[in-house]
């Protein structure tokens, strides 16, 4: 999946809901964003071009869209178990997947603050010609 692949879809992180592995599988992508963000991105801000710099700002700005929305859907599921009363003979919402679906939540703000300073340093490079 190319960068621009993975800034379209948050369908790869809805599809790692329930899976036990999947708050490790996205620290390490925060990981490795942060690591990009330090290490390649300033290089590439130099050398990329008004047009590159626009497309990337889009697809950020969409990104972080999508990864609001998901930890909203996310925190309101939460809130509307918390609120949710057994009735007779029905089993209560699981404390163990509302901790889940919080700690990913969690992760999600991570990832979006992370994605936020990326496009903050990209909109500083676009308007820096303006200010020079």
């Amino acid at each position: 999946m190319s960068g621009s692949d993975y800034l379209e879809s948050t369908a790869g992180v809805k599809a790692g809901n329930g899976n036990k592995e999947w708050p490790q599988i996205m620290k390490l992508i925060n990981g490795v964003l942060i690591e990009w963000k330090t290490k390649v991105l300033p290089g590439f801000l130099k050398k990329s071009s008004s047009s590159q710099l626009t497309y990337l700002s889009v697809k950020l700005e969409k990104a972080l869209l999508k990864y609001d929305l998901l930890i909203k859907e996310t925190k309101d599921l939460v809130d509307e178990d918390a609120r949710q009363v057994a009735a007779p003979g029905q089993a209560a919402p699981s404390k163990k997947a509302t901790e889940d679906a919080i700690k990913m939540a969690h992760i999600w703000e991570e990832h979006k603050a992370i994605l936020i300073a990326i496009l903050r340093s990209v909109k500083v490079k676009q308007a820096a010609p303006i200010w020079a």
